[in-house]
């Protein structure tokens, strides 16, 4: 194009934006208004000048300034409105306004912090699992089935401008798209050989005329799709593609593509994920899927993999099994409530090994004898079982201690003694603990059939404890283990029935059949699901007395989850009167030991004054407890007691919104709806303090957060999410959703969630999901 014609090209475009901005179509963005610039690596320079990254006046948030290549204003206008067409979608870059230096055009850009998806994946690829893998590829697929339904090609899709934000796709750089049917904007064979391996080839074919058609290639949808192919494959792999010390970005591998080179499907990745993108890069363009195809492809394997990880899904319903797995006991003793469990314990379970004359062989039998009793017999768990074998060997002189583990590494030949050495392995008893040597021990222990070894071999598998986490494999091995009338197991396997099976038919006959032969848990799990049975298995009565008896009997053995749920049953009056003194004694207790739920609650008397006096400093010493100790509910309440300087005047905590942002952020990070809610009014309104701390206005930070918070269970939040579409609060006005969820709070009648528990079903919750 001639210069004069070009010069008035780009007048008519610069007329075009300052039109815009002056009717206040686009934001501007004063360059001198940037702080803290820094340019980022560009590795797409032939599309764009330079980019850098800014603080936008005195704040703190960054954004991206993008600048115009070859000082072309159309192509910037051009850019600029296609990615503002489509920016709404969550996985599409938002585009924020436009700026201009030294009569140079740029467009401002939201910031992503981790970079491009290659350079994510150099960082992070060997922490991802394939969900992880499944997810980032269903998100780059939506986000371009938008653009596609939008009648736009990207036509430029590769590793480099595929960006990633909070661990999720943000796809970019829209220079070099177009509308259906538009002619291509490459033109310069070398723009084509930068990114060689993510271009569709029919394009590069045209470029360096390898076949040496007539024809002219108009690219189309299916461009786009074989680009989505090669970048699954490198999700696959975390790699460039044809990155091999030989291979250069040239014309001979061009020539290579071409004529059918392809990478090669990397070890162990899913079938199915694997004849997706081969599909999508295969090189006749109408045999590839339409990108709505892909879309439903990858749904149907994310809901599958959703399906296969209930555990993941049901985190707190599957840690029942892991609790129960790991914290029986049983009722040995009578109602006295101050009968000392160490005495109890050196009185009926301590063993007298002195009498042995040093006999390591002897020693090491009466030990397994007395681990398989109080499994089998007495209805121990691993986790009191380990104490008490520890506390026997404590009593045995330190020289003969030693000499145990090395006879056993010497006496293998037996299977009761193998299975000895991985009790020793899993529990550290006089050697490091090594649960991959204690499964190893277990798995070679198990081939002569021991109902002992085969529950523990099941526990290793359904707590992941020296290898993966297998349900399938964890039932197996209960059910071998229950078939001999291992109670334990059969408890274990009840339990696997009614969260992993759904099947509460057979759960209530397993765990009943364990509970008549006495074990506690059993009889303790059956008081506490009576409210569910009643609804499923008919002849099953309500009995809650029968759960505050059974649990009383647990917690003067000294089972520590049994004491706390005790103060639970004193507090609500759930089997026995209301009796709050007694709550706070057993709660306390539990919550000076380290127990996380019980310092939840302990925080909360202290807030509320129950019992105690009303003292918000030590609610807050317990509540950091918590919250340092994982507890998404306690990590709302300190960012609500940080953000608001509820103990400032204590000199423990001042006022601090960045504080309180973390600890807000920590528990939405958990799917905490709450916590996500309160992120999204602090960003709505803004809430700035001295200093310059505090929280920059972003509505659209704050609709997402209110969007996450109602996806996430916080339904109170519909109303605002319906606001937010009302009156365009960081969204597109959209009345149609507004009015729908309007409806849809109207017909569930909504109401706040209660802090605590009620029902006995809820009581069971917290006795399992420890």
């Amino acid at each position: 194009m001639p210069i004069t014609e070009k010069q008035t090209e780009n007048s008519i475009y610069d007329s075009w934006i300052r039109k815009a901005i002056k009717n206040n179509l686009i934001i501007y963005y004063n360059h001198t208004e940037f702080r803290n610039k820094k340019e980022i690596e560009n590795s797409n320079n032939n599309s764009v000048g330079k980019i850098f990254k800014a603080n936008w006046n005195q704040t703190n948030t960054i954004l991206v300034v993008k600048t115009s290549y070859r000082l072309d204003v159309k192509k910037v206008v051009n850019e600029f409105k296609m990615q503002k067409e489509i920016d709404s979608h969550i996985n599409i870059l938002r585009v924020c306004g436009i700026s201009k230096l030294d009569d140079q055009y740029s467009i401002v850009l939201d910031y992503a912090d981790g970079g491009s998806l290659y350079s994510y994946l150099r960082v992070n690829f060997t922490k991802l699992e394939w969900d992880d893998k499944y997810c980032l590829a269903l998100q780059l697929a939506s986000a371009m089935e938008y653009i596609h339904n939008k009648n736009i090609i990207h036509c430029n899709l590769h590793a480099h401008n595929v960006l990633i934000h909070k661990n999720s796709i943000k796809v970019t750089d829209f220079g070099l798209s177009k509308r259906v049917n538009e002619p291509s904007n490459y033109q310069c064979p070398s723009k084509i050989l930068e990114f060689l391996p993510y271009l569709d080839p029919k394009m590069f074919n045209d470029a360096f005329n390898i076949k040496r058609e007539n024809h002219l290639y108009i690219t189309n949808f299916k461009s786009d799709i074989y680009s989505i192919g090669v970048l699954f494959w490198l999700l696959s792999s975390g790699r460039k593609p044809f990155c091999d010390k030989d291979t250069h970005y040239d014309i001979s591998l061009a020539m290579d593509i071409v004529n059918g080179k392809r990478e090669e499907i990397i070890v162990g990745t899913p079938v199915e994920y694997s004849d997706i993108y081969t599909d999508c890069w295969t090189d006749d363009p109408d045999e590839r899927p339409s990108i709505q195809i892909v879309v439903s492809c990858l749904k149907s394997i994310v809901d599958r993999s959703i399906e296969s990880i209930t555990n993941e899904i049901e985190e707190d319903s599957l840690n029942k099994f892991l609790f129960v797995c790991n914290n029986f006991t049983n009722i040995m003793i009578d109602d006295d409530f101050n009968l000392n469990t160490i005495d109890y314990i050196r009185n009926n379970l301590l063993l007298n090994l002195n009498d042995l004359n040093d006999n390591v062989e002897k020693i090491v039998d009466k030990l397994i004898d007395h681990l398989i009793r109080m499994h089998d017999e007495l209805g121990y768990a691993p986790i009191e079982t380990k104490e008490i074998i520890n506390q026997n060997i404590q009593y045995i002189n330190k020289p003969l201690q030693i000499k145990i583990f090395d006879w056993l590494i010497r006496n293998q030949t037996s299977s009761k003694y193998i299975f000895f050495r991985g009790k020793c392995y899993e529990n550290g008893i006089g050697i490091e603990k090594d649960y991959s040597k204690a499964f190893e021990c277990y798995k070679k222990a198990v081939k002569n059939e021991n109902k002992v070894v085969q529950f523990n071999l099941g526990r290793c598998y359904g707590c992941g404890i020296g290898i993966e986490k297998n349900y399938d494999k964890s039932f197996e091995w209960f059910e071998r283990s229950a078939k001999q009338y291992y109670f334990i197991a059969q408890l274990c396997l009840g339990i696997l029935y009614e969260i992993v099976k759904k099947d509460l038919d057979s759960a209530f006959y397993l765990v009943d059949r364990a509970a008549k032969k006495g074990n506690p848990f059993a009889r303790l799990y059956l008081g506490v699901d009576y409210e569910k049975c009643d609804v499923n298995v008919v002849g099953i009565r309500k009995d809650y007395s029968r759960s505050f008896v059974l649990c009383k009997k647990l917690t003067k053995q000294g089972c520590y989850s049994a004491t706390f749920i005790l103060g639970y049953l004193f507090l609500n009056g759930i089997g026995t009167k209301k009796n709050l003194e007694k709550s706070i004694y057993f709660i306390e207790k539990e919550a000076i030991k380290g127990d996380k739920y019980a310092q939840l609650y302990l925080g909360r008397f202290y807030e509320d004054g129950i019992v105690v006096d009303k003292n918000c400093v030590e609610a807050f010493k317990w509540f950091e407890k918590a919250a340092n100790n994982g507890i998404k509910h306690a990590q709302l309440i300190l960012g609500y007691y940080l953000e608001r300087g509820r103990v400032a005047r204590s000199g423990i905590a001042k006022k601090n919104i960045k504080e309180a942002i973390k600890w807000f952020e920590k528990s939405a990070e958990q799917g905490y709806s709450y916590a996500q809610a309160c992120l999204g009014f602090l960003y709505e309104n803004g809430r700035c303090y001295q200093h310059g701390s505090g929280v920059e206005k972003n509505k659209t930070k704050a609709f997402e957060h209110y969007k996450y918070s109602v996806e996430n269970g916080y339904f109170n939040g519909i109303y605002t999410l319906a606001d937010c579409y009302n009156i365009g609060i960081g969204t597109d006005i959209n009345k149609e959703k507004a009015v729908n969820l309007y409806n849809i709070a109207a017909k569930i009648k909504l109401t706040e969630i209660p802090k605590t528990p009620t029902d006995l079903c809820q009581v069971r919750d917290l006795w399992f999901f420890r």
